[in-house]
């Protein structure tokens, strides 16, 4: 990996990552955000839907643009922007989060239903692309 796409990467990581914030921000103050951790089940849900597509996509990509115009695309917008937009460990620490407030069925929605419903989510990207 060159020096300019590793700086992409990492400026694209902190774009998702920025817009993760803010938008997680935003849903801890609707009143079900105040209840339940769901900036970081949106959030986690598009990004799973978003790579999903992109993978999904990927192959009718390069046919059109070149394997290494799409491999710098996945590696800008997938590793970089997704990656740093979606957020597995938060989810993990809302789950734990819950669990010691005895809050089970937050748990439960944090850890298994939010897996689940993103594991759906990135199959529907790939399949509406791929």
């Amino acid at each position: 990996m060159n020096f300019l796409l590793f700086l992409g990467v990492f400026i694209s990581g902190g774009a998702g990552a920025w817009l993760r914030f803010t938008l997680d921000g935003a849903a801890k103050k609707t009143t079900l955000g105040q209840r339940i951790p769901l900036g970081t089940f949106l959030i986690n849900f598009t990004g799973s839907f978003l790579l999903g597509a992109l993978t999904g996509a990927t192959g009718m990509l390069a046919g059109l643009f070149g394997d290494d115009i799409v491999h710098t695309f996945v590696l800008l917008a997938g590793t970089g922007f997704l990656g740093g937009f979606t957020t597995f460990s938060t989810a993990m620490v809302d789950a734990v989060t819950a669990a010691s407030a005895r809050r089970p069925g937050v748990f439960i929605f944090a850890w298994l239903a939010q897996a689940i419903l993103c594991i759906v989510a990135a199959a529907l990207g790939m399949g509406l692309t791929a």
